[in-house]
């Protein structure tokens, strides 16, 4: 998938999400060229962010499923316990978000889209986040630092 491409699907996601491509984007495009594999997980998680639209209760319980997944892959290649902390503080926030979904049936249509945007910018930014850190681990398995705006990072020796 060109980048360009990537950068479409992840308007659909979000504008964190965007945001965090856009500026990945060149260390990507070296990702994408050195391990093929790696680049696909990330444009598979951000194809899977982007593909729920961005209405309905269902659509937020389907985007925190795959946030979930994301958190589930990086506690099994967390390398010491900062990481395992900042991805059980990512847990316990999914939880929370994830709790106040089914609540949304139980309210009036305009405190439903109010409340539902809130629960949607709190996914969008935990999404971010989460995101950040996967492309981080797939950069470090194909030998790339990560480094945002920065073609590809330096080779690690």
């Amino acid at each position: 998938m060109p980048i360009a491409k990537l950068l479409n699907v992840a308007v659909l996601a979000g504008p964190v999400v965007w945001k965090v491509v856009s500026r990945y984007g060149p260390m990507l495009v070296d990702m994408r060229n050195k391990n093929p594999e790696a680049f696909n997980k990330v444009a598979g998680s951000v194809k899977g962010l982007a593909g729920f639209g961005r209405h309905g209760s269902g659509n937020l319980a389907a985007q925190a499923e795959v946030v979930r997944k994301q958190i589930n892959q990086l506690v099994a290649t967390a390398d010491d316990d900062a990481e395992l902390a900042r991805v059980a503080g990512w847990r316990r926030r999914l939880e929370k978000i994830e709790s106040a979904i089914p609540l949304l049936e139980a309210m009036s249509g305009k405190v439903r889209r109010s409340q539902s945007r809130g629960l949607r910018v709190r996914l969008d930014v935990l999404a971010g986040e989460v995101l950040e850190a996967f492309i981080g681990e797939n950069a470090e398995e194909t030998g790339l630092t990560p480094r945002p705006g920065a073609a590809g990072g330096t080779n690690e020796t």
